[in-house]
């Protein structure tokens, strides 16, 4: 009995090791990960103005950066060496919390009529890149893997713009509220990428990291529409522009100098790593 019980324990411990040693050596990898990123640089976007008897009071400038916000990511990863991996995955951002400028300025005419008007502009952003990185690992005292990575990156950026005005009087129900909406159209962007990272394995089938990551590109302006909206709903106005380098037959709409807005950013992640194969 006991050479049977004995028996029954080694070969236990046979199956475990051989589990433990196909779990280790699997080669491809599925991950997600969460975090924010912090933009570097900004261009532009308006500023906050509040202003009395055409006097300003306050200026707050504000600025946009494509990289900054909210960021999801997922893909898979496959090791080609025992300690190098190729990683390829998909990566959305989005601009949270979104840019805005809202601006106030308020009369006190003579006549007592207090008049005051105001004008909210929100900018809505996001980008939907494709990324593809070689990552090395290290072994740190045999607690967690130290990894740094290097690559490129496919983006593609979405821009709209929603501007409002109203003026209200301090003796008129009436308000009067005109609206505007602009949409971008932008060129893809290549994007050269860093990141630093640990990982901790929980168990043999998962893995939680944490990543520090470095996004560097420039976003090219391609079109531009502009959209005016009268009080009662109705378009009034529609701008549309065209931008285009080095255009020699260049048109009543089109201008030789695409805006370029920044998006290179630096950004803090949490993901979890799931060896599968």
């Amino acid at each position: 009995m006991k050479k049977s019980m004995m028996l029954t324990a080694v070969a236990v411990a046979a199956m475990t090791a051989t589990c433990m040693g196909q779990t280790s050596t699997k080669k491809l990898s599925l991950f997600a990960d969460v975090g924010y990123g912090f933009g570097i640089g900004g261009e532009y976007f308006g500023s906050s103005i509040k202003s009395e008897d055409g006097s300003t009071m306050e200026v707050k400038d504000k600025f946009l950066n494509y990289g900054r916000g909210l960021k999801i990511g997922a893909g898979a990863s496959y090791n080609l060496l025992d300690n190098f991996a190729a990683r390829l995955s998909v990566a959305f951002s989005a601009g949270v919390p979104r840019a805005t400028i809202q601006s106030e300025s308020v009369d006190h005419p003579a006549n007592g009529v207090v008049t005051t008007t105001t004008v909210d502009e929100k900018a809505r952003y996001s980008q939907l890149g494709f990324r593809l990185m070689g990552i090395p690992r290290f072994t740190v005292a045999d607690l967690f893997d130290l990894y740094f990575g290097a690559g490129l990156g496919l983006y593609f950026s979405f821009r709209g713009e929603e501007a409002s005005s109203e003026i209200r009087s301090s003796v008129a129900t009436t308000q009067f509220r005109f609206e505007t909406k602009t949409e971008y159209k932008n060129l893809p962007s290549f994007a050269f990428l860093g990141a630093v990272g640990g990982e901790i394995p929980l168990n043999d089938m998962l893995n939680v990291y944490a990543e520090v990551g470095f996004d560097a590109m420039t976003v090219i302006m391609k079109e531009r529409t502009v959209r005016r909206y009268n009080a009662a709903g109705s378009v009034t106005n529609t701008d549309h522009e065209v931008y285009e380098r080095n255009d020699i037959h260049r048109g009543e709409n089109t201008s030789l100098n695409p805006n370029k807005a920044p998006g290179t950013n630096w950004g803090l992640k949490l993901g979890v790593r799931i060896p599968i194969l």
